[in-house]
């Protein structure tokens, strides 16, 4: 799993007769009760909404390799470590 600015990389495996919608249900669900009850000022940052988005994207590892999904999601991280310290050293210079 990778974080990055707006959005959350995952890979997951389930049994075939498990739907998506009842997989992301079931990640959605608590891991948003977890976080409110970790850091529930967080709820007033969100005017009061839901931690996570109604939607998702989800796809199967298809053609290519599992190893090959798994460093894709490992890398997601590279790029936002790029344009964050970017962002650091503009406003660095702009200080």
């Amino acid at each position: 799993m990778e974080v990055v600015d707006d959005h959350t990389h995952m890979v997951v495996s389930f049994p075939p007769h498990n739907s998506i919608s009842s997989v992301m249900k079931a990640l959605k669900g608590p891991s948003a009760r977890e976080w409110f009850k970790q850091f529930p000022a967080t709820k007033q940052l969100l005017w009061g909404g839901p931690l996570w988005s109604g939607s998702y994207f989800a796809s199967t590892v298809g053609d290519v390799s599992q190893a090959v999904v798994l460093q894709y999601v490992q890398n997601q991280l590279t790029p936002f470590i790029k344009r964050s310290k970017t962002r650091q050293k503009t406003l660095e210079t702009e200080r």
